[in-house]
Formats: structure tokens, C-alpha cells, sequence
């Protein structure tokens, strides 16, 4: 089969799903702009995509409730009536993707919402007044878009019914209230004409079948179409066995990949394409027809929206059957002014190995948020890794393109920060065991370089952000990119008092440093397999 070039050749191949969509996280402090949102629409009707997803946790208006998206850059109703007209305008369908169970933790800290909610960020099932918020929910979407499709979202509540709950309504077992839960939200959306669709990982977090569900369930459960999401690497044998159990529980089966620019500053096109190329051939075999791509921004929104052009554009080869072996990307350069391979050096900073294209990998942000003196993640810091990133630096920094020069840009001046932060840790420990001022002076001078390279690259920071998202969300990275300044000052002062004999030693580094594994993921830190965006755990082992 041939290589697809343009939008007219995408458009005459076999599209191999009925559904090819886009879902873009609004909610993690990153709120896209409706600028970039239009922007964003226009690239995704140029490659053949049909639907877009606004995931909104709390980020929209409520009428009457003024708490609710607070201070996040939530979109006004007039906001969201525009980036639907635009995309109605342009082929595209804009469908609302909210959240009725979980997933809504920043309402949990005002008084007002105290008595909706379960455990944690789970709302509180069987309640009224909890089916009359949700309420609210609807009327406001069915207001702002016009699609009567939407995603009532309902994913990892798995505290369903263990706290507030159970002193309520007793203890129930945790399936029927997700089963009742669901049927009462499917009864508030055809009040409103709205057709859901959910992630399905509930379903199989409780290990639920056909055979386990009433009739009664099973009619509510055939009205709602259920998304199996993975963002790993997986064999076929794993995607296969997922989708069957869903299609016991829903005749209405879709599926959700990831575009991961979730896991920092860079993201991984290499990784997400090899994975999603997997998924699609597996989705089309099993006759799912809708193929859905997931832009997260867990953990603060870090990541521009375009970094995943290319995890775009290879996505839509693969639903259009196109030859991926030897596709032009000629239509890519068209579309950005800048050419595929190019536009993939924005993998850079995650990826100092090649071979660790083979798993998912976020490196740069291990590395800029690595304590100096503490060194959590010292181990897995190979070395001469500061020449590859000071090499990548200068790759970023060559790329041409007057649209999108601000992403190369933040990356090529974070990769010059860890050109001379990543080896840090390593190269002082071994200075002051062995008692080497001379080594520790040519450090410290090292890291006042860094100061002023930790200034460029806030600089480059806060002009990615202001181009893409509202200004509401950048106060987190000003603490974190201001955090990471001024310790690099307090080294800089703690080594210069050791130097001048003013202490007798640096506690940090007398500590003994221990093996760091991953708790949420099973398996030691090692030099191929390690990706860690917790922002807190990386810089400390204390309380924030």
C-alpha cells in the first residue's frame, strides 16, 4: 500500500475506524488557550481526524458554582460555544470528556464539596445530592456543545464505597455500586440527550464479565460504549484478552492510546508511535471502531501540545492503512514547516541511549529535578551522559521553524542545564570522599554556570506557556523551576563554606545512598527502565 502524502490521499484510503480522535487534558493546570485549541483543530482536520476530546475535570464553568474550577483557568460557556462552532466549521466533533466518580480531587479541598465525596477524589454514590451535581454537569455541557456524545470518564475509583460511604450506606460489595452508580449517570444524560462512553478500567479492576452482570445492568451497560486504555507496551495476546472481556460486558467497544508528553518536559513520540502502530492492528482485527489518542498532562502540563505532532500525524497513517515502512513525510513538513525527522530531536532529552526507545523513558526530568546533594537517582546516571546532552542541545537548537522554534527552544535549554546538573551528584560525592578541593572548587564554579542557565531556560518556560495556556497553572512551575535556583545556590554556598573550612562536612553526601525502586510500577531503578515524574519524590525524601 502507498504512502499517504496529503489530507486528500488520507481521506481516499481505507480509514480503518469509524471514530479517530484526540483527547486533550485541560485539567492539570496546563488549560489550552482557544487560540491553540483552533490551532490544534486545524492540524488534526489536515490529518483525517474526527472527533476531539476536552478532558475537564473542573475546568469549565458551573452556573451557581463559583468554587468549582476556582482559580484553574476553567473555560467560560461562551469559550467552549466558540472552539465547537470552530470545530463543527473545520469537520471536527467536539465532545465534552468529564468526570462523574473520580478523578475530581481539587474540589476536595473547599467546604462546599466536603458532602459529595466518598474517599479521596471519589464522589459519593447513592447520594442525592450527588446525582443533583452531576446534574449540573450535564446541563452545563449540553449548553456549551452540540455533539450528544460525550465521556462520563469513571476511571480509577478503586476506594469506591470504602469511606464515607460505608457509614452511610453500609458495606456493599463494590460492583453493585459501580453497576447503580452508572445507571443513575446514564439516566441524568438521556435527560439530556447525550449518548456516553467511559474508560473501562473499573470493569476490569473488579474482574467483571458478562455472566456476572443482571439483565437489568446488562440493558443499562449496552447504552454506554467502553474505552480500553493502555499507554505501555504490551503483546497482543494482553490487548486481545482486554477487549473480549469488555465486549462481554458492551456490545459498544472503543480503544484509547497514549501520545506520552505526560511524563515531563519532552515526550516520547518514538516510544508512543512503536506502541500505537501495535494497538491499531490488534483494534482493527478485533473490529473496534474507534481509535482514541490520550495528550495527558499529569503532574502539571509541562510538555507542549504540539511536542506530539509526529505521534499525531504516524497515528493517522496507521488508521488510514498507509504503507509505514515507507511513508512520505513530506505532508508533515507541509503541515508544520518543519520535517518529520526533525521535529522528532524533541525526543532528545529523554532518550540519551538509543536502545531505551524500547521503553518509556523520562530522563530529563529525573535529571533536572535530581537533588544536587542528595542524588536520588545518582545510580542510574551513566557516565559521560552530560556530553550527549550538551551534543542535543546544540541538535535542538539548529532546528528551523518560525511556528514552533519556542518548543525547540525550552529543550535545548533544558538539555544545557543537564550538560552540566547530571553528573553533579556523582562527580561531588567522589571529590569529597576523596577529600579533593581542587575537584569541588571546579565543581561549584560549575554550578554558578548552572544559575544562569536555569534563568534561560525559566525564560524559554514561561514563553512555551504564555504561546499555549492560560496563565492560571504556571505559579507551579515558577515554584518548581524557582526551587530548583535557589538550592543550586545553597550548594554553591555549602561547598564554599566546606572549601573555606567553616563546616566540617556536608551531611548530604556523608549519608549513605541506597537503591531507589519504583513502587507503582514493581521493579528496581535501572539504566534502561526508569521513568519517574513525581516532582516531590524527586527532589526530596521529606514531607511537602
Amino acid at each position: 500500500m502507498r504512502g499517504c502524502v496529503n489530507k486528500m490521499e488520507f481521506i481516499n484510503e481505507k480509514r480503518k475506524f469509524k471514530n479517530l480522535g484526540i483527547m486533550v487534558d485541560c485539567s492539570r493546570n496546563a488549560v489550552p488557550t482557544v487560540g491553540t485549541l483552533k490551532k490544534f483543530v486545524d492540524i488534526m482536520a489536515k490529518m483525517g481526524y474526527t472527533f476531539l476530546e476536552l478532558y475537564t475535570e473542573d475546568t469549565y464553568e458551573i452556573k451557581g458554582e463559583p468554587y468549582f474550577g476556582y482559580l484553574r483557568g476553567r473555560y467560560k460557556a461562551e469559550e467552549l460555544k466558540e472552539v465547537d462552532a470552530y470545530c463543527a466549521s473545520k469537520g471536527i466533533e467536539l465532545i465534552p470528556c468529564i468526570q462523574t466518580l473520580a478523578h475530581l480531587y481539587e474540589l476536595t479541598r473547599y467546604d462546599v464539596y466536603q458532602e459529595l465525596f466518598d474517599v479521596n477524589d471519589v464522589l459519593l454514590a447513592d447520594s442525592d445530592k450527588t446525582y443533583e451535581f452531576i446534574d449540573k454537569m450535564f446541563r452545563t455541557v449540553s449548553e456549551c456543545f452540540s455533539s450528544r456524545k460525550i465521556n462520563i470518564g469513571m476511571d480509577e475509583a478503586y476506594m469506591l464505597g470504602r469511606g464515607r460511604y460505608i457509614d452511610k450506606f453500609g458495606y456493599k460489595d463494590k460492583k453493585e455500586i459501580m453497576l447503580k452508580h452508572l445507571s443513575k449517570v446514564i439516566e441524568i444524560a438521556e435527560k439530556y440527550s447525550f449518548k456516553c462512553e467511559m474508560w473501562g478500567d473499573m470493569f476490569s479492576h473488579m474482574k467483571i464479565d458478562g455472566n456476572d452482570i443482571s439483565t437489568q445492568y446488562k440493558e443499562v451497560l449496552n447504552k454506554v460504549k467502553l474505552l480500553f486504555w493502555h499507554y505501555e507496551d504490551a503483546d497482543c495476546n494482553f490487548y486481545n484478552k482486554n477487549l473480549n472481556q469488555l465486549k462481554t460486558i458492551s456490545e459498544d467497544i472503543g480503544f484509547a492510546g497514549g501520545a506520552m508528553k505526560w511524563i515531563g518536559i519532552a515526550p516520547a513520540n518514538e516510544y508512543s508511535m512503536r506502541v500505537i502502530k501495535k494497538q491499531c492492528e490488534v483494534c482493527y482485527e478485533s473490529n473496534v471502531d474507534t481509535f482514541l489518542i490520550t495528550a495527558w498532562a499529569d503532574f502539571g502540563g509541562e510538555a507542549s501540545l504540539f511536542s506530539i505532532l509526529p505521534t499525531m500525524y504516524y497515528t493517522a497513517l496507521c488508521a488510514y492503512g498507509c504503507d509505514l515502512n515507507n511513508f512520505d513525510k513530506s505532508y508533515f513538513k507541509e503541515l508544520t514547516g518543519v520535517s518529520f525527522d526533525d521535529f522528532m530531536l524533541v525526543d532528545l532529552p529523554n532518550y540519551p541511549v538509543p536502545k531505551q526507545y524500547t521503553y518509556r523513558n523520562n530522563k530529563s526530568f529525573m535529571f533536572l529535578y535530581n537533588d544536587l546533594l542528595l542524588g536520588v537517582y545518582d545510580k542510574i546516571v551513566s557516565d559521560g551522559i552530560e556530553d550527549y546532552f550538551k551534543i542535543a542541545a546544540e541538535k535542538l537548537k539548529t532546528v528551523e521553524s518560525n511556528e514552533y522554534d519556542y518548543i525547540f527552544n525550552t529543550l535545548s535549554s533544558l538539555c544545557k542545564i543537564l550538560s552540566l546538573k547530571a553528573e553533579f551528584g556523582k562527580k561531588v560525592q567522589k571529590a569529597y570522599a576523596a577529600n579533593d578541593k581542587k575537584a569541588l572548587a571546579l565543581l561549584k564554579d560549575k554550578l554558578v554556570k548552572l544559575v544562569s542557565e536555569i534563568d534561560i531556560f525559566y525564560k524559554n518556560v514561561k514563553i512555551q506557556w504564555d504561546k499555549e495556556n492560560k496563565s492560571f497553572g504556571f505559579e507551579i512551575q515558577c515554584v518548581k523551576i524557582g526551587a530548583l535556583k535557589q538550592r543550586t545556590i545553597y550548594v554553591i554556598e555549602k561547598i564554599n563554606d566546606f572549601l573555606e573550612n567553616k563546616i566540617n562536612d556536608i551531611e548530604e553526601l556523608d549519608a549513605e545512598k541506597l537503591e531507589v525502586g519504583w513502587p507503582n510500577y514493581g521493579h528496581p531503578i535501572d539504566e534502561d527502565t526508569n521513568c519517574w515524574h513525581i516532582w516531590q519524590n524527586s527532589i526530596t525524601t521529606g514531607n511537602i
